[in-house]
């Protein structure tokens, strides 16, 4: 969502009274005792309500409590809501196929048999591929290609894989995404127990596209996730960083706390701690860069607190993606993209 489409406040939210809130203890280890970081609002749809952000005295774990209740998580979420729009229609563009070629031979995609001349040829559109910022959703060929986007919103992802040779299948909570998926052609279910509705290994590729943070019961949801893996699958996570200087700088106004919908809080530590809890083995934490962050929280900034230091930021598109760039020399990105595989070794915190 671009800064021009943040709502303002209007007279149609939903009121206090109606969101039922309540207290839990740590979604990563159980403690109880924590400490407030800060007391947030809901700066992108308005909810009403203030969310404390808490840290657990044990893990550290950064989750929001109090937080709405399963019953009330619907009422934070608008029918608008940017996952729940149609995907635009892609055409394969000369570019596209450039892509699909070099994947062809480096990532097996889809599996056949690849020659030297074509590796060698097509390497520079791997590497162009590989690294350019858009394509952190992309990844190797795993077994015969059966992939689940957990918390698929209407299909847009479904429909990038599909057309990279994929077999895909969606799962979301939202009948109204869900729907629009299978109005696009592609096999999506209505649920939040992908244990229930598919049978132990079903899948070589599981993905989370920043979903894992929305979840009430995260650790319930990678165990059964990793029910539904091959041995050897796959788990792809996206998810925003509170350990990046971003997430420092602004504060209670960065874009990515999204507050009530965002339950859950990780960094690197804390995500990794939970994903060998459940299973799991961590290949990779990459960086991505998202302009969009550093614009939105700068348009929170100035429309909250009137500084107009920062209204230069939250018009230009391309001054706060070169910020987000300058931000990551330590090697902290606002978001990051997590490469996890199915483990038979679980650890305990």
């Amino acid at each position: 969502m671009t800064p021009a489409q943040i709502p303002e406040l209007n007279n149609k939210q939903v009121s206090s009274d109606q969101i039922q809130t309540e207290k839990v203890n740590c979604p990563l280890c159980g403690s109880i005792p924590c400490e407030t970081l800060f007391i947030g609002r809901d700066m992108l749809h308005g909810t009403a309500g203030e969310w404390p952000v808490v840290r657990c005295r044990n893990c550290s774990l950064v989750y929001t409590n109090p937080r709405p209740t399963i019953e009330s998580l619907s009422l934070v979420y608008p029918r608008d809501y940017s996952r729940y729009r149609p995907p635009r229609p892609t055409k394969k563009s000369i570019r596209w196929r450039l892509q699909q070629w070099a994947l062809s031979h480096h990532w097996n995609y889809p599996p056949h048999k690849s020659s030297l001349f074509g590796k060698i040829s097509s390497w520079p559109f791997f590497l162009w591929t590989k690294y350019k910022r858009r394509n952190l959703d992309l990844f190797p060929w795993v077994g015969q290609g059966k992939l689940l986007d957990f918390g698929c919103g209407s299909g847009k992802y479904l429909q990038r894989m599909n057309q990279r040779g994929w077999q895909v299948t969606g799962m979301d909570i939202s009948e109204q995404a869900v729907d629009v998926c299978r109005q696009l052609g592609y096999e999506a279910y209505v649920g939040t127990e992908p244990a229930q509705k598919f049978p132990a290994k079903s899948f070589d590729v599981v993905t989370l596209w920043h979903v894992l943070e929305h979840v009430p019961q995260p650790i319930n949801i990678l165990q059964q996730i990793h029910t539904i893996l091959t041995e050897n699958g796959q788990l792809i996570l996206a998810l925003p960083n509170i350990a990046s200087p971003l997430a420092r700088w602004f504060g209670k106004y960065w874009f990515a706390w999204e507050l009530p919908r965002h339950l859950a809080h990780f960094d690197p530590d804390t995500i990794t701690k939970m994903l060998e809890m459940t299973g799991f083995r961590v290949d990779k934490i990459f960086n991505q860069k998202y302009g969009q962050t550093v614009q939105t929280s700068c348009t929170y900034l100035v429309r909250d607190t009137g500084k107009i230091q920062y209204r230069i930021l939250s018009k230009s598109k391309r001054l706060s993606y070169l910020v987000d760039i300058l931000s990551q020399y330590r090697g902290q990105g606002g978001i990051m993209i997590i490469h996890a595989r199915k483990s038979s070794k679980k650890t305990e915190i």
